[in-house]
């Protein structure tokens, strides 16, 4: 795990700054939710992965009536891919208005820091094969 951080740490320093965020689309009745917010979710905002990728839980408790506005909208446009599973974490691009990729599902604290790592390093060779 600590050899993933660091590789996680050395891979945030190529992605602009404040470009993305990691939206979980979450519903209370999803044990592994759940598992998440117990094992990650108080913890996220103090780690490594956090000023890069802030993390914006999505309570999906009654869809499509209490989501944010422009979630709604980006969902509708088909600019957010259909959820089909929770939980839903999704790498959003705040400056394109765009998704880039996500990671469906939740098998605990070290998967999770595992996926989102090669997450970012798929989107940091795509960002440096456009330049």
């Amino acid at each position: 795990m600590k050899f993933i951080t660091i590789l996680f740490t050395l891979l945030i320093l190529a992605l602009p700054v404040k470009a993305y965020e990691l939206l979980m689309f979450s519903v209370s009745s999803c044990g592994f939710c759940t598992a998440f917010h117990n094992e990650v979710g108080d913890t996220y905002k103090d780690s490594e992965y956090a000023e890069n990728f802030p993390l914006i839980i999505i309570n999906a408790d009654d869809f499509p009536l209490h989501i944010p506005e422009w979630f709604a909208d980006a969902y509708k446009k088909g600019i957010i891919k259909p959820i089909r599973g929770t939980p839903t974490f999704i790498i959003w691009d705040e400056k394109k208005k765009v998704e880039i990729d996500r990671l469906v599902g939740y098998n605990g604290k070290e998967w999770f820091y595992i996926r989102l790592a090669y997450q970012t390093f798929d989107l940091i060779n795509t960002n440096n094969m456009e330049k």
